[in-house]
């Protein structure tokens, strides 16, 4: 919590920023280690209804020293991911 004055407010932590690269014909998707609580969807569309978006499986993310990542085989059409926390 912060104090200001009269005023009390909450520090929001900022959302974890995913990062996208290409090699070898996979696409690696990785974020910091720091957000190990989020977990990883994907969509071929953007849309806010929970049915468009679909969990990649926790079991192939992978980790070194400073981020979580996984390859993926590179998709045939458009795909978004994102970071949610569960």
């Amino acid at each position: 919590m912060l104090h200001s004055g009269e005023s009390w407010g909450v520090l929001a932590e900022p959302p974890p920023q995913l990062m996208l690269s290409y090699s070898n014909g996979r696409v690696i998707v990785s974020w910091s280690r720091s957000a190990a609580g989020y977990l990883l969807d994907q969509a071929t569309t953007l849309s806010d209804s929970p049915s468009a978006w679909s969990r990649v499986n926790a079991s192939e993310y992978q980790t070194n020293a400073t981020h979580i990542y996984l390859a993926v085989p590179a998709p045939t059409a458009r795909t978004f991911y994102r970071l949610r926390r569960p």
